[in-house]
């Protein structure tokens, strides 16, 4: 992955994600980390990110964390999304709100 050495691009991304995650805020805890972590292991080169052997635990346990909020607030907008869907889908939103070439897949 290449860091981007943006922290303006960082903080639209960080934003975007975070909206895209966990839309209605939530209380906020193991957001950082887990951002990172989606960023890291999708190839955005983030400062502070998670060491590798750690990104796919806080990646899936994110997951679990996200699937439980829609449950509790009876969103159904991605119903039995599977943890390569909720990846991909991140990814999706990632090149979406990025120049191109500006992400680096790993």
């Amino acid at each position: 992955s290449k860091s981007l050495g943006d922290m303006d691009k960082d903080s639209e991304l960080a934003a975007t994600l975070q909206k895209m995650i966990n839309p209605s805020g939530g209380d906020g805890n193991c957001s950082g980390c887990a951002l990172h972590a989606c960023m890291a292991m999708l190839g955005y080169g983030v400062r502070e990110a998670p060491v590798p052997n750690e990104i796919s635990e806080y990646m899936t346990g994110f997951f679990h964390r996200h699937l439980e909020q829609i449950d509790s607030e009876g969103i159904v907008s991605h119903p039995n999304e599977t943890y390569s869907k909720f990846r991909e889908r991140i990814a999706e939103n990632i090149l979406q709100n990025t120049s191109k070439g500006s992400v680096v897949m790993i």
